[in-house]
């Protein structure tokens, strides 16, 4: 990666990243990205972030070649929020491996390949809330054990909007969606297999 951490504090501001393969990788420490821009010609995933914490705010993510923007794995009291994303080739925010209580709000999700938000993996306490996301195969996938509260968000024009099921576990995803706008879903606006729970109000 162009920036990696283990057991740190890394914090990174105002920073923009070009014709990197991996942009930013941590393990096992805090991790602050604040007003960054991720270019077009990155290749691979713009954050990396295994264990420990971290807060990815006010950034853009364009294009990448192939691969999640954001992948997260078992992080604890971390933060997305306010971000731009546009036409990842993947997965724009990928939560999973025992993330507890994350919060992800205020971003505009524009043309994934897959998902705009995936929740996996038995993570729970995940807050997705006030997000805008188009364009995508999967608006919000929640699996695997997983739970979240879906509140105040936009989906527009995406092959499925909410999608609950089980890939790697005998559960699959538990949520409460409130509040929110679903339209033009080309497939379904909300899909979820018979291990998944969803609540609608």
């Amino acid at each position: 990666a162009a920036v990696s951490g283990e057991s740190s504090r890394l914090v990174l501001e105002n920073v923009r990243f070009e014709n990197n393969l991996d942009c930013i990788a941590t393990e096992s420490g805090s991790l602050s990205v604040r007003n960054c821009v991720f270019a077009e010609s990155n290749k691979l995933q713009h954050v990396h972030v295994d264990g420990g914490t971290a807060i990815v705010e006010n950034s853009e993510f364009h294009s990448n070649f192939e691969g999640d923007s954001i992948d997260m794995n078992g992080v604890i009291d971390g933060s997305v929020s306010n971000n731009l994303f546009v036409s990842i080739k993947d997965d724009g925010i990928d939560i999973g491996s025992r993330s507890v209580n994350m919060t992800i709000t205020g971003n505009r999700i524009y043309g994934c390949a897959d998902k705009g938000i995936s929740i996996g993996e038995n993570s729970y306490g995940i807050d997705i809330s006030r997000n805008i996301i188009t364009d995508s195969l999967i608006g919000i996938a929640v699996k695997d054990s997983s739970t979240a509260v879906i509140d105040h968000n936009t989906l527009y024009n995406n092959d499925t909007s909410i999608s609950l099921y089980s890939k790697d576990t005998p559960y699959g995803g538990d949520v409460i969606v409130t509040n929110s706008i679903i339209s033009q879903s080309v497939t379904a606006a909300l899909s979820a297999d018979e291990k998944s729970t969803i609540t609608v109000s």
